[in-house]
């Protein structure tokens, strides 16, 4: 467990680190390195999040026998989403690509974390289930006060909620998922089934 928190560890650090160095208005390359080295942690953490999730899938019951697989695959939304808006895209254009892609994002972490808790029962997973439910709702709220036009400033709720919240997601992935690893070791080992052995990460 120790261990295979080390990478969520080196990801906090990092974008940490990239923060205060934005906040001092520190050197850009320090930013982008920074950046970089947290985009690389993250897709490391990813492959193993995928591999749990595969294991997670097989005990899923119901017909959703993917949603965990999927819901990680989906965090290419917000990975995708950072580099775009920093060097390409912005305003109301970023927005109307974005909104359906982070809807379909939340409704498949609503179903994770809802059978996550439903197999472990760690109340961690039942925070996660409401945050997403909180979430699908927020963002487009924010989409549509941003079209409006009702908020001084122009259109940056929507941009300002996907920085605040993905950034505060990607650090406690880091320790979501061995998390998840863990539960996944201790259902295997206390399930009478012989045949979820082949679930085992």
């Amino acid at each position: 467990m120790v261990k295979s928190i080390v990478p969520g560890i080196i990801l906090i650090v990092m974008i940490l680190g990239a923060l205060i160095n934005k906040a001092l208005h520190g050197a850009q390359l320090l930013s982008v390195v920074l950046w970089g080295v947290s985009g690389v942690t993250i897709l490391v953490m990813l492959t193993r999040a995928y591999v749990i999730g595969a294991g997670i899938d097989k005990l899923d019951s119901t017909n959703h026998r993917h949603t965990v697989r999927a819901h990680i695959l989906l965090h290419v939304i917000p990975l995708s989403y950072f580099p775009i808006a920093f060097l390409m895209v912005t305003g109301s254009m970023l927005e109307k690509i974005y909104l359906i892609p982070v809807v379909i994002f939340f409704i498949t972490g609503i179903l994770t974390w809802k059978l996550c808790h439903g197999l472990f029962g760690t109340k961690l997973y039942k925070i996660f289930q409401i945050g997403n439910r909180q979430m699908l709702f927020l963002f487009p709220g924010a989409f549509i006060l941003d079209m409006s036009g009702w908020l001084a400033g122009g259109e940056e709720l929507f941009s300002s909620l996907m920085h605040v919240y993905f950034i505060i997601h990607f650090m406690l992935t880091g320790i979501t998922i061995p998390l998840m690893g863990r539960d996944l070791r201790r259902y295997v080992a206390a399930s009478p089934v012989s045949g979820n052995a082949d679930v085992m990460p």
